[in-house]
């Protein structure tokens, strides 16, 4: 069931929220189409190096009555990175400015 959550739904989902988020945000699809490959590789990097482990101690070592604590608990900092990935800005529109996140 992993695999199949990793491997299907993950990409389609991440592709969702990251294209919703920046509409959400104003943007144009010229400057979703813009930011799109780093943002949505960096969040599919994230997604694989943090979900397959969380899922396997989930699964093995914690006791069921926490497995859905520790799977939201986890949940939390993720939505916290998803959005930030989402709502940086791309490097067009920060030409001028010394920050870059």
């Amino acid at each position: 069931m992993l695999c199949f959550d990793q491997i299907l739904f993950a990409p389609v989902f991440l592709i969702s929220v990251l294209a919703l988020t920046k509409l959400s945000l104003g943007k144009d699809i010229e400057s979703i189409k813009k930011s799109f490959v780093k943002d949505y590789r960096d969040m599919l990097v994230g997604n694989l190096s943090v979900w397959p482990l969380v899922q396997f101690i989930n699964f093995t070592y914690v006791p069921l009555q926490f497995r859905v604590l520790f799977g939201n608990t986890i949940a939390i900092f993720w939505n916290a990175y998803v959005s930030r990935i989402g709502s940086r800005k791309c490097q067009t529109e920060l030409q001028g400015n010394s920050v870059i996140v």
